[in-house]
């Protein structure tokens, strides 16, 4: 049995194409090798300036959080205070309301007789 020529000029012509492309792949290869090597060190800032930034970033949360925690504590405070006063007010206009009431009723009572036109009674002196 004999082989073909055109069979073996295929086989030539595949092998030669699959040596070029592996050249070609070894080279690339090398030069991507020499890439990363040069990467190296800038992967390793930035990887670093990303762990600096996370703890700045964890900091911040930790201090966000007590501060909150120290305002909610004192907005609590103040609205207690503010109560507080609130109540003492009421409880102090309570006691006070007939007098206002009173002394409010009488300049109400004075205006209308101005509008009216009505004297008051004045104070003679004793002579």
């Amino acid at each position: 049995m004999e082989i073909p020529a055109w069979w073996l000029i295929l086989s030539g012509l595949f092998f030669t194409i699959n040596l070029v492309f592996f050249i070609v792949l070894c080279i690339a290869l090398v030069r991507m090798m020499k890439v990363a090597e040069e990467l190296k060190p800038k992967v390793d800032r930035i990887s670093n300036r990303v762990d600096s930034i996370s703890v700045k970033v964890d900091e911040m949360a930790t201090t966000l959080n007590e501060t909150v925690k120290k305002v909610s504590e004192k907005t609590s405070s103040v609205a207690a205070d503010a109560e507080m006063i609130t109540h003492v007010g009421a409880e102090n206009f309570g006691k006070y309301a007939p007098i206002l009431a009173t002394i409010g009723t009488v300049v109400k009572v004075v205006q209308i007789m101005r509008q009216l036109g009505i004297k008051m009674p004045s104070r003679r002196k004793h002579d």
